[in-house]
């Protein structure tokens, strides 16, 4: 707790000394250009639809002609948070910005997008982490190494690895269905932050364009295609023995534009073993069609490798038998590689535009975790291996077109989603990662399709409309082997086992998925929403080889949110409340390393989040979030989840070249199994740059004060030694403690 005052005073301080640097800057340095927040307003048509985006104007030939009035714009519950920072402009755009506003976030507590631009140009994005901390509303923890995916929290979901969250790259779907580790895995470290224009964030399941996954949220990385420099070249280092080289080459030719970026960083970590290495790479490339649009190339490539200490009881860590950074079992480890090919055509006409796009992607992970120790197996220990090796490739597309009258305008989208899942996976008992006992094994396809229609009325110029519809359908077959236990059978009193039973998978299962909200805006600056939707995620194709079920959990979801926009766009407050019912809930399984269904759950909250930029070089925001997560039937509350979450920011770009910012993340205590709770914390993060062309250098510092967190906490029984006693209680693995990072870039 005195941490936590310590630096709630440190922000108040901060804040003060920051005014009164800036405010004599401000008076003598004032070069008169328009902040960002005065830009020109007008309507982009294209993906993605009807949302309010706010990033630099493309070049003519991205195919995207505007509109001329903000009015135009369908409101529909997304954001977009762009990475473009002026200098960085196309050669071939003109260096004239301007702000494109496609539809506001309406039921959802998102702050304005221009101030949000600069969360992201003032603090460092090197990770697939440090993009997720910037979606309002979202935690992450990170356990059994740096290569496997983030649990994340969304809006009182407990997406695990993915579940309830939907993610794509330039709109090809990442999230692994029926996955040997968690339904929708999602596997983001493949992602170079360098590489990334804007993301695109949708919170709640309220747009008829997403299907499976998009119940909690929608994420949408859209990745650079043309730069402003020719070559990038960087090199960083830092705590842990950290080591990072960067490269970056950009070419406009013949009508096309092609770039490109490679990524290599390694560290010791943290935790005893800790160790990490990955290497990223991207390629896209465009060729312009003219008048017609444009056709995209795309390649993402990584490979991971990761040692890690993972779980800890946290009984023994407060006794001292074992630091927080050690490690019980040091075999534990998460190796991952992908390559992902995609080809987008978008095209458009006077009323229509559309896309069409295939997409290839081959995943393959191996995770080796012991949360229980010996509990399970006294002599051998309880070391998981879990193995999935997939390929699966797909065809988005869609049509759009528009009418105007006099008094109202239309706009109707029909799309089209196919993909299909070829799965390899295995779940084994392992020691020193060397198998001695195969618990089940899979090998199966999933097929997936679904069609949607989205239509939007402007009705007036106050009011608007948005109805969606979406169908999806999903075959399963294949075959595979299960170690279970059998029914109780009261007259011998026997609990029969099956080992490698033999099962058929050949089911289906669909779900419909019903979407409307309506957008007021009773003045200019003032917008209320209305918003109600279902979504779902996908049964297990190993749960439906044992138990058949055509329906697919479904969740239904409403909220009602308010957003005000004054100052010349520089003061920015919203808030919202909603509401989700989730019919089937799935909690994390210490045995089996994975999550099974609990029953059906409900969760409500509340959301704040304030922007405002008082100085052309001054920004200040703060989020907050409320929510409250139970099981309805029994009335317990979702475990692991936090009911306050609260993120604040201080930054000043100096016109000199300095900038600096400073950022602070609270989570409130956080309920788990059997009556336990951890505690909260809160984080403050340090970054400070210097930038005179061509070179910029940046220094982070996360964790400035040494706070000393946990980043994942779970309450199960667990045997620490081998034939020892058992212990209930709470599990954790060790957040960040203070750690310094130097890179040093330059462009031409």
């Amino acid at each position: 707790m005195y941490k936590f005052f310590r630096a709630s005073a440190f922000f108040f301080v901060w804040s003060v000394l920051v005014a009164g640097f800036v405010l004599p800057v401000q008076a003598t340095e004032n070069t008169g250009e328009t902040d960002s927040a005065s830009s020109d307003v007008n309507v982009l048509p294209n993906y993605p639809d009807h949302t309010r985006d706010v990033h630099s104007s493309p070049s003519p030939s991205d195919g995207s002609p505007s509109s001329t009035s903000s009015e135009n714009s369908d409101e529909v519950e997304a954001i977009v948070v762009d990475m473009t920072e002026e200098e960085e402009s196309s050669p071939s755009e003109d260096n004239t910005e301007t702000i494109q506003v496609i539809g506001e976030r309406p039921l959802s507590a998102a702050s304005d997008q221009t101030i949000r631009n600069k969360d992201f140009m003032t603090f460092p994005r090197r990770s697939a982490s440090d993009l997720l901390r910037f979606i309002p509303g979202l935690h992450i923890t990170q356990h059994t190494g740096g290569a496997k995916a983030h649990q994340i929290f969304l809006r009182g979901f407990d997406a695990e690895h993915g579940q309830d969250v939907a993610a794509y790259l330039d709109g090809i779907p990442l999230n692994e269905t029926s996955h040997v580790h968690g339904m929708g895995y999602l596997d983001l470290h493949f992602i170079l932050p360098e590489g990334i224009k804007k993301i695109w964030v949708i919170t709640g399941p309220y747009d008829a364009r997403f299907g499976n996954f998009a119940t909690a949220g929608v994420i949408d990385f859209q990745p650079y295609v043309e730069r402003g420099h020719t070559y990038s070249v960087a090199a960083g280092g830092g705590s842990n023995y950290f080591a990072e080289g960067i490269g970056q080459v950009y070419f406009d030719w013949l009508q096309m534009d092609t770039y490109a970026i490679a990524e290599f960083d390694r560290t010791d970590g943290y935790t005893d073993p800790g160790q990490f290495s990955a290497g990223r790479g991207m390629l896209h490339h465009r060729f312009r069609l003219g008048d017609f649009g444009e056709l995209r190339l795309l390649y993402a490539g990584y490979a991971a490798r990761s040692e890690a200490a993972d779980i800890l009881p946290k009984a023994w860590i407060d006794k001292k038998i074992v630091s927080r950074f050690d490690s019980l079992d040091d075999s534990n480890r998460v190796d991952a590689d992908r390559h992902l090919l995609g080809l987008t055509l978008d095209w458009h006409r006077k009323n229509f535009n559309g896309r069409v796009q295939g997409y290839y992607n081959f995943k393959r992970t191996d995770i080796f975790s012991n949360y229980t120790f010996y509990y399970f197996n006294t002599e051998r220990g309880d070391q998981l291996e879990q193995s999935d090796r997939r390929h699966y490739a797909g065809l988005n597309a869609y049509v759009r077109w528009v009418a105007e009258t006099k008094e109202m305008d239309f706009s109707t989208q029909v799309g089209v989603n196919l993909r299909s899942d070829w799965v390899n996976q295995t779940q084994a008992n392992t020691e020193d990662r060397v198998r001695y006992n195969v618990m089940n094994h899979y090998e199966f396809n999933e097929t997936a399709i679904g069609v949607y229609l989205d239509e939007r009325m402007k009705l007036a110029s106050w009011v608007r409309v948005i109805l969606g519809l979406r169908y999806d359908a999903i075959v399963y077959k294949g075959d595979g082997t299960q170690d279970r236990y059998g029914e109780f059978d009261i007259v011998t009193n026997v609990l029969p086992f099956y080992d490698d039973d033999p099962a058929t998978l050949d089911t289906h299962a669909w779900a419909l998925s019903p979407k409307a909200s309506v957008v007021f805006q009773p003045l200019d600056p003032w917008n209320i929403f209305l918003n109600f939707g279902r979504g779902f995620v996908s049964s297990y194709a190993r749960q439906l080889a044992w138990e058949e079920d055509t329906t697919m959990p479904v969740v239904t979801a409403a909220e009602v949110g308010t957003r005000l926009t004054l100052w010349n766009r520089r003061l920015n407050l919203a808030g919202t409340a909603w509401w989700a019912e989730k019919e089937s809930e799935t909690v994390f399984d210490s045995e089996f390393g994975t999550t099974i269904p609990k029953g059906r759950s409900r969760r409500y909250g509340g959301e704040f989040e304030g922007r405002i930029s008082p100085l052309e070089w001054l920004y200040i925001g703060t989020d907050v979030y409320y929510t409250k997560a139970h099981f309805v039937d029994t009335g317990k509350r979702i475990t692991n989840m936090a009911e306050w979450l609260m993120t604040n920011t201080v930054a000043i770009q100096h016109p000199k070249g300095f900038k600096t910012t400073v950022r602070g993340r609270f989570l409130g205590p956080r309920t788990h199994d059997m009556g336990f709770h951890s505690d909260a914390y809160y984080l403050v993060d340090l970054q400070m740059g210097y930038e005179i062309d061509p070179i910029e250098i940046t220094l982070s510092i996360e964790n400035l004060f040494d706070t000393v967190w946990y980043d994942s906490v779970y309450a199960y029984p667990s045997r620490p030694e081998a034939g020892g006693e058992t212990l209930e209680g709470l599990h954790v693995t060790p957040g960040l403690p203070t750690t310094a990072r130097l890179r040093v870039e330059a462009h031409f």
